[in-house]
């Protein structure tokens, strides 16, 4: 079972002085709560990472950026970081 947490990117191609958060497992029961409370306190610049597009829709369908992936796959992780 995968769980949702959140990961700063601190890397090069970041702008100085932004977070960014990526939830994984954003379609589980705590990823879902962590990005509701996101939402809630209206949070910018962060988006979920998913390997499914069917689940990752019920998100990009209300305007919140997905990036596709998966664990397996370490260069979908990278690309994830760093898309803005």
């Amino acid at each position: 079972m995968r769980h949702a947490w959140a990961s700063t990117d601190t890397a090069q191609h970041q702008q100085p002085g932004v977070t960014r958060i990526l939830i994984t497992g954003a379609t589980g029961q705590l990823g879902t709560a962590v990005t509701q409370q996101l939402r809630q306190k209206n949070a910018t610049n962060w988006a979920i990472f998913a390997r499914d597009a069917d689940k990752a829709r019920r998100y990009t369908d209300q305007g919140i950026a997905a990036r596709m992936g998966d664990f397996d796959d370490t260069t979908t992780l990278s690309s994830a970081s760093c898309t803005s």
